[in-house]
């Protein structure tokens, strides 16, 4: 009896194992499909026949098992490693993403068509798939959830009437002593005290503080890089995502104005032509990714934008910009900083030390609440716009998001930027919207890691909320205000930058030549002269208009006439306004 017993204990147990074993690797078959398979899917699935193809997110499970060693080879960038040190807290085994289990896909390639793209950031895979196939995926237990690839409408720029040589703040700049050099662009720049910044050696290039230049990656619809204004730019790499490819300009099977948002987005971050458009970040080095199709509709699936974040992720990018909006699938609820992927993509790009600047979008007449995603992200930089007197645009979308935070962060000029014109070389205009008020941030962006590295995301982004022109009454039109790099960056201080400062001079005593650097707060009349011991002018060196910026001036030992003068002491006087300030100089020829 006891035999008997204890083979029947045996078969139960063996049963038992059996039904766990089948309970583990299909315990899903008895999950509903509404429990895997997200709402909008199933709505497209009762609304399509069977055979119907889509395409589709399919998160994995973080099972630990079954993620070999060997699936973890891909690293990222040394530069991606320095970003990673410097800006962030996360350990170095944590610097490279664990990449997606092959074999998890391998075992769903009899029910799916084309792998579309593997996410690190989301332990993810999208793919073309029949619809008559996702009830069969959702079964299997590595597979925790499938969710419809989201579209996206480009945040299309318009261009504006006329043809505008103001800028800025109501103000005219034609007389200012840079308009020369900046040409039009000089409003968009003051406004935002890029200018300021770019006068004190801050482009991108790190060469005023002896850093690596700032990488900067534009995520858009294509780029040519034939107009003049991009003589001096610097490309460190190229991707097609479309294509797939390493060439973002048009190519045969794209649309004649493939390239044409992209172009007169980089013209306003990256240009540079004297005298007619200078960009903030002129002096950064670039990653450029097209991501947009524009045969569809001006559509970016969703899925594309994040294969082109991670992309510069791993090349080592210090900031990613883009432009992008929202089309049927995310309601007014879904703007909670938590729910669009692309959302949670951009947070965790900010997690990983990249500084994220999003448009705000054009939707601005549609009342609150009328931003895109990912610009709801709680760690990016979303930007609204203003016209050239400081005025909300009426076309810049508003906040608050879903769950109460101030929408945008900051604001810059999105009516009337001037740019590239990009459908002649050689030839500017200007263009409006959001999505030419991000790309100036941006740039601010890089001119504040040229100055400081290791801001990390969130630093970065406090520092431009708590210094714009808002900070202490914000609003869901405005954010924080109009951006102030200048106040930003930490150089203006009451002790230092609120007036006319002498930064440096020397040698002391000089044999050939002597210079000063010195920096002026705001417009003044100066002028600077030598005098000698008697109080006689000696040299008159300058005597001009200056406008904020830090400036240098070298005397050679010679007087007026063109004459060395004579071994002795002399006087260095900066005159501006009613005050006066001196140096002492000994020469020795």
């Amino acid at each position: 009896m006891n035999r008997i017993f204890r083979n029947l204990s045996t078969v139960i147990l063996l049963f038992l194992i059996f039904v766990s074993f089948f309970s583990d690797s299909y315990s899903t078959s008895k999950i509903s499909c509404s429990d895997k398979i997200s709402k909008n899917l199933l709505s497209l699935r009762s609304n399509s026949t069977p055979d119907s193809t889509v395409k589709a997110w399919i998160f994995f499970n973080k099972d630990k098992k079954t993620i070999r060693d060997t699936d973890n080879k891909a690293l990222i960038s040394k530069r991606a490693a320095r970003r990673l040190r410097i800006r962030t807290s996360l350990p170095e085994l944590q610097y490279n993403l664990k990449t997606v289990p092959e074999n998890f896909i391998e075992i769903l390639k009899p029910h799916i068509g084309k792998v579309r793209f593997r996410s690190k950031y989301f332990n993810a895979v999208s793919v073309e798939v029949r619809i008559d196939q996702l009830q069969v995926i959702s079964n299997y237990h590595f597979v925790r959830s499938i969710e419809l690839v989201n579209s996206f409408n480009r945040e299309d720029g318009f261009r504006s009437k006329g043809h505008l040589k103001l800028n800025g703040g109501g103000l005219s700049y034609l007389s200012d002593p840079l308009f020369g050099k900046y040409g039009a662009s000089l409003g968009q720049l003051d406004m935002i005290e890029a200018a300021q910044l770019l006068e004190l050696g801050f482009n991108g290039s790190g060469k005023k503080m002896g850093h690596l230049p700032v990488l900067i990656c534009l995520l858009d619809s294509g780029f040519n890089l034939s107009h003049e204004a991009f003589s001096e730019i610097k490309i460190v790499a190229e991707r097609d995502f479309i294509q797939n490819d390493s060439n973002t300009a048009n190519e045969p099977g794209d649309t004649v104005v493939q390239d044409r948002h992209g172009t007169m987005v980089l013209g306003v971050l990256a240009g540079y032509h004297e005298g007619d458009l200078i960009g903030p970040a002129w002096g950064a080095e670039y990653i450029l990714a097209k991501t947009e199709n524009l045969k569809f509709e001006k559509q970016i699936e969703e899925d594309t934008w994040i294969k082109g974040l991670e992309w510069a992720d791993s090349v080592g990018a210090d900031i990613v910009s883009s432009s992008l909006g929202y089309t049927d699938w995310y309601a007014k609820e879904d703007f909670d900083g938590e729910t669009a992927l692309c959302t949670r993509a951009a947070d965790s790009a900010a997690s990983r030390g990249i500084i994220i600047i999003n448009a705000m979008g054009n939707n601005g007449s549609m009342g609150d609440t009328t931003l895109i995603a990912p610009a709801d992200a709680d760690s990016i930089i979303a930007v609204g716009s203003v016209d050239r007197y400081r005025t909300i645009a009426w076309s810049s979308s508003r906040g608050p998001t879903a769950d109460g935070r101030i929408k945008p962060e900051v604001v810059a000029q999105g009516e009337g930027v001037h740019t590239v014109d990009p459908e002649e070389n050689g030839k500017y205009a200007q263009f409006s919207g959001t999505s030419f008020a991000a790309p100036l941030i941006a740039g601010l962006c890089a001119q504040l890691l040229d100055l400081n590295p290791a801001f990390s995301a969130m630093e970065l982004r406090n520092a431009l909320i708590s210094t714009a022109t808002k900070s202490n009454s914000p609003d869901n039109s405005y954010g924080y205000g109009i951006a102030q790099g200048l106040k930003a960056s930490g150089l203006q201080s009451p002790e230092y930058f609120e007036s006319v400062t002498v930064l440096d001079f020397g040698p002391n005593p000089f044999s050939s030549e002597i210079y000063l650097e010195i920096f002026f707060p705001y417009w003044m009349d100066v002028s600077v002269s030598v005098f000698d011991c008697k109080g006689a002018l000696v040299r008159l060196l300058a005597d001009e208009t200056i406008l904020k910026l830090s400036w240098k001036i070298v005397w050679d030992g010679r007087d007026n006439d063109g004459r060395k003068v004579s071994a002795g002491i002399y006087f260095i006087s900066i005159r501006y306004g009613d005050l006066r300030e001196t140096r002492k100089v000994v020469f020795i020829p």
